[in-house]
């Protein structure tokens, strides 16, 4: 992310963490990361862990209304990316993002 800025690139930069089981360790590593400036990523790491079943979940939901728009997407990464800074810990943060999944595109 830092070399992209570098070059003068200043969109925001979003990363989903996709895994079959997400192991507490890796959502409490993306949650810190979240709320922490890190020099090497030019600031906060912006990177939602997600598990494999919330991810179909997902696709399915976009497969029944016809197909969905990046803007789908981005508005989704946004709002559970802004929700860690309203949680105090990684716990609350996770059930957000299962929150926002199950309630996505309704």
């Amino acid at each position: 992310m830092k070399s992209i800025q570098n070059k003068g690139d200043k969109r925001p930069v979003y990363g989903f963490f996709l895994a079959l089981n997400v192991n507490p360790s890796t959502i409490a590593h993306f949650f810190v990361l979240r709320k922490t400036k890190v020099a090497y990523y030019g600031g906060e790491a912006k990177i939602i862990p997600i598990d494999v079943a919330m991810f179909i979940e997902m696709l399915n939901k976009a497969k029944k209304i016809g197909g969905i728009k990046s803007k789908n997407i981005l508005d989704f990464i946004m709002g559970v990316d802004d929700s860690a800074t309203r949680f105090s810990d990684e716990n609350e943060w996770y059930a957000d993002i299962r929150s926002a999944v199950a309630s996505w595109l309704h």
